[in-house]
This record gives C-alpha cells, sequence and structure tokens, in this order.
C-alpha cells in the first residue's frame, strides 16, 4: 500500500489500483484538475448501473481522507451489489456535473 500523498495533485494512482483483479479497467476516469474527481467502476459495473432504471446517490463526508472533500457513491439494485464511486475534492455543481456526464459517456 502506497503513503498518502499530502496534497490533492500528489495523488498517483498505480496500474495495480486502476484494474480489477482479472485485469479489466476499474479507473474509469481522473480529471487531474483543480476540481479533481476520480471515478471506479468495473465495465461489467456500468453495464449494470446504464441498464437499471432505478439509481440511487449516496454523498458522504465523513469516510474519506483529509484530501478528499467526499466520496460519492451511486447504488442500482442489482443482486444487492454496489457499483460506481466517485471521490470529489469539492461539492460545487459543475462537479456533479462533470462526474454525471463521464459516466454517461463511458
Amino acid at each position: 500500500m502506497p503513503d498518502l500523498p499530502k496534497t490533492i495533485d500528489k495523488i498517483v494512482i498505480d496500474e495495480e489500483y486502476s484494474m480489477t483483479n482479472v485485469a479489466s479497467r476499474f479507473l474509469l476516469f481522473d480529471t487531474n484538475d483543480s476540481n479533481r474527481a476520480i471515478g471506479f467502476a468495473s465495465d461489467r459495473g456500468l453495464e449494470i448501473l446504464q441498464a437499471c432504471a432505478q439509481r440511487h446517490a449516496n454523498a458522504t463526508f465523513k469516510i474519506t481522507v483529509e484530501l478528499i472533500y467526499q466520496s460519492l457513491i451511486i447504488h442500482v439494485f442489482f443482486r444487492e451489489q454496489l457499483f460506481p464511486c466517485a471521490l470529489m475534492v469539492n461539492k460545487k455543481e459543475n462537479s456533479y456535473d462533470n462526474i454525471l456526464d463521464k459516466l454517461k459517456r463511458k
């Protein structure tokens, strides 16, 4: 496990953390800008997210490390599994729009 970075721009997601344990893509996006957002989802998770008519989002602040403002978790009801998660450095409306737009395009 790598050491925790001291600033948001020092977060580096090594390849082993950007792939699933069966070598499929897991790092969905990393904006790597001043409003940095990092999204994780497997291809199967995205398929399920697109197929489900009902989605629920939960943004929480208390479980994140100091550099990350909040984690945004999108739930779908499919065999009680949890899918995409995005880490955000702020709660600005355009940051939410950016994440949802990236999810739509994937």
